[in-house]
């Protein structure tokens, strides 16, 4: 077993007694308190976002729509950058130019942009 499909089952596991712990009573489940279902509701957040943040490579699958992607290049190094992808040329392009990007071997999503905590 992959890691990919490692996280896709442990997800479904959480899932599982997270939905359990929400439909249940206190009786029905005594180890499960607050803290631990909070805990899981967490754990799981974090494996479903590491799921979705994943490296994919374009001989795999490409952007089902166009928009801007981090993008692994290879040059004559490795690099990963901003890219814009196109969907109806299917060309990948340097975020501010219309310049294409040659050497794509695999991109992602950006991640959500930072926001400060408050309590």
């Amino acid at each position: 077993m992959n890691k990919q499909e490692e996280l896709k089952e442990t997800i479904e596991i959480l899932e599982m007694y997270v939905s359990d712990w929400n439909r249940a009573s206190a009786d029905e489940y005594p180890r499960f308190t607050d803290e631990l279902g909070h805990a899981c509701n967490f754990a799981l957040s974090i494996l479903q976002q590491q799921l979705n943040n994943r490296w994919i490579p374009v001989s795999e699958q490409l952007p089902d729509k166009g928009g801007y992607y981090l993008v692994g290049t290879q040059y004559e190094t490795p690099r990963a950058m901003v890219g814009f992808y196109y969907t109806a040329r299917n060309e990948w392009n340097y975020w501010m130019s219309q310049l294409p990007i040659m050497s794509v071997i695999a991109w992602q999503n950006l991640p959500e942009p930072y926001k400060e905590e408050t309590e």
